[in-house]
């Protein structure tokens, strides 16, 4: 088994990616990080962390990275964080086909990619592969249901993955993200369905949200002890805040309940009433 302290972190230009690759590299490892744009990166050099463009959604960009560890880092990588993300909001009925296509290929197909091209060389450590999932994919939010399938699918992806990697002794983490400061936010929505009395109080709720959050410098100090303390057979971790709130309310209490925490979280009543009314 190598020894090797090499790690590797997609979507580090921002957030979440960006404080965790700073929090390994503060902690001694060699920090390999990918994001689509070099340039959103430069501060990372400061740390002597080694920056990469890195497009999950391209065979020929994540090949690149399969290279260049193989040949420059003894083809061993001891933690892999498959963090790289697209937002989605929009109305499960309208969406578009070119908004889903980016929100799958990126969410999930890409870090499918990414795994599959290195996982042998975390066998080769017997690390530890990791995934930022979403209390998304275990929740229901209004007009961010194809966001939070691409969770759910990944979230089941990493359940399955971890079985299958046990036998080589490498560890599988899903990080079930609540609450994080990140570039990912605003509401954004383009509906004719929903353009109801209502729906600019949901907006002002969801835009509210990142004053409520986590600093993702702190959650990046539990991400990596998540991973030095990894074990075979615990998959999901509960990070950021609101998550841990939301597994016990989604564990414990009636669905009934639940929904109606999100009625009064997003504001969600008084659209909901006027677009009863009118379909009535």
């Amino acid at each position: 088994m190598s020894d090797s302290r090499t790690v590797v972190v997609t979507g580090a230009s921002s957030g979440i990616g960006l404080a965790v690759a700073k929090e390994f590299a503060l902690n001694g490892y060699n920090v390999i990080a990918g994001a689509r744009r070099l340039s959103s990166m430069e501060e990372l050099k400061k740390y002597s962390i080694t920056t990469v463009e890195l497009d999950i959604a391209s065979p020929e960009s994540v090949e690149k990275l399969r290279k260049l560890v193989e040949t420059e880092y003894d083809g061993a990588i001891k933690y892999l964080l498959n963090n790289a993300g697209q937002s989605c909001t929009s109305a499960a009925v309208e969406v578009s086909d070119d908004k889903l296509s980016k929100c799958f290929e990126v969410n999930v197909f890409g870090h499918i990619r990414v795994t599959r091209e290195l996982a042998p060389f975390v066998i080769k450590t017997k690390g530890t592969i990791g995934f930022t999932g979403s209390v998304q994919g275990i929740s229901e939010t209004m007009f961010l249901g194809v966001y939070a399938s691409s969770k759910a699918a990944i979230q089941s992806y990493a359940s399955g993955l971890a079985f299958e990697m046990a036998p080589f002794g490498v560890k599988v983490i899903n990080f079930v993200t609540g609450g994080v400061n990140t570039a990912m936010r605003g509401f954004n929505l383009k509906t004719v369905l929903y353009n109801e009395e209502g729906l600019e109080e949901v907006a002002k709720a969801y835009d509210s949200l990142p004053n409520k959050n986590m600093d993702a410098h702190v959650y990046a100090k539990k991400v990596v002890k998540d991973f030095e303390h990894s074990k075979l057979g615990v998959i999901h971790h509960y990070r950021g805040t609101g998550s841990t709130i939301l597994w016990i309310a989604h564990t414990f209490f009636p669905k009934f309940v639940l929904s109606m925490l999100f009625v009064s979280a997003f504001k969600l009543s008084t659209l909901l009433k006027s677009i009863t009314n009118k379909y009535k």
